[in-house]
């Protein structure tokens, strides 16, 4: 009996060093892929990750002008509604 509680003991032992040894591999692995991906460059020879500030700028009035354009599409929207209601209650009298 002995000899069968030192084999699990040594099977067990095994399995939680086996169980290390793969989170080991797919820890290396994400590094890997982690600087593999940090060092991408672009055509100009800059990193992918880097975000030039004339490109931030850029994005930056990219996003007011579209909130603007929303602001403007809704004010019409309610023109158009209002315009609307106002000629099908021309056309009842």
């Amino acid at each position: 009996m002995e000899a069968y509680i030192t084999e699990i003991l040594i099977a067990i032992g095994i399995g939680v060093v086996a169980g290390h040894f793969v989170f080991m591999l797919k820890a290396m692995r994400q590094i890997e892929d982690l600087h593999d991906w940090h060092n991408v460059r672009d055509a100009d020879g800059r990193f992918a990750w880097y975000v030039r500030q004339s490109l931030e700028s850029s994005l930056d009035r990219l996003a007011d002008a579209i909130l603007a354009q929303t602001d403007v599409l809704r004010d019409l929207g309610y023109e158009v509604k209002h315009t609307r209601e106002d000629v099908d209650k021309l056309m009842r009298e």
